[in-house]
């Protein structure tokens, strides 16, 4: 395929073309050995001719780059920090503990074994795991019996589950309701407007995506 060349570039080529041949007859024309200003005006003849190759050579790259970006595949955390804190407003627990609970989540059945194999990479805390328990978050499934008398087997209550679900449902897109969005109440503090706001403009974003995948569905309402 044979690449086509615009209006602009063809008149600025033919300029500097005739303008380069200017230059070189100019230079070629002079005879030597040169005066001291016949030196200098040929100096600055071929300089004026460098400069205007480089200036060439500028509007041609500029003229020919094509920037193609592919789409990234995930973008799950792009709003991550949003969501972090509406979950933690929404669901009153703190951010390690919420991290205890993405871990947990896949887990299924665990023992403190388990539990404290994840809990050392976070500052250290004696009654993060009592505290999860009271608020809900962990409860018991067995007591230790038999060759493991003494090794209990707990779980991630419905609680921990829903709140874990309903968070990666707000990283796939999903939109925060306007009561989640109003949770930081009438008087909210400016931080908390800030994150409202914002919460806000993802809504619309969520909104945008599902309305244009309608219509690629032709499926758009009218």
């Amino acid at each position: 395929m044979v690449p086509t060349i615009s209006y602009p570039f063809q008149h600025a080529l033919f300029i500097f073309l005739a303008m380069a041949l200017i230059f070189d007859t100019k230079i070629n024309q002079m005879k030597y050995p040169l005066s001291a200003a016949e030196e200098r005006l040929k100096e600055k003849l071929i300089k004026r001719k460098e400069k205007k190759k480089r200036k060439q050579r500028k509007i041609r790259s500029e003229t020919d780059v094509h920037y193609h970006r592919v789409p990234p595949t995930h973008d799950y955390m792009k709003y991550w920090r949003v969501i972090q804190f509406w979950a933690r407003n929404k669901y009153r627990i703190q951010a390690s503990d919420l991290d205890i609970l993405f871990f947990l989540y896949s887990e299924g059945y665990f023992n403190k074994t388990k539990y404290n194999e994840y809990n050392q990479l976070f500052r250290w805390d004696k009654n993060r795991f009592n505290r999860m328990m009271d608020d809900g978050w962990i409860h018991l499934w067995r007591h230790g019996v038999g060759d493991q008398k003494g090794v209990h087997l707990y779980e991630l209550t419905r609680k921990g589950r829903l709140a874990i679900t309903d968070i990666y449902k707000k990283l796939n897109g999903q939109e925060i309701t306007e009561s989640g969005a109003h949770m930081f109440g009438k008087d909210p503090r400016y931080t908390e407007k800030v994150y409202r706001n914002y919460i806000h403009k993802i809504n619309q974003e969520a909104l945008r995506e599902r309305r244009l995948a309608r219509q690629s569905r032709g499926t758009s309402r009218r």
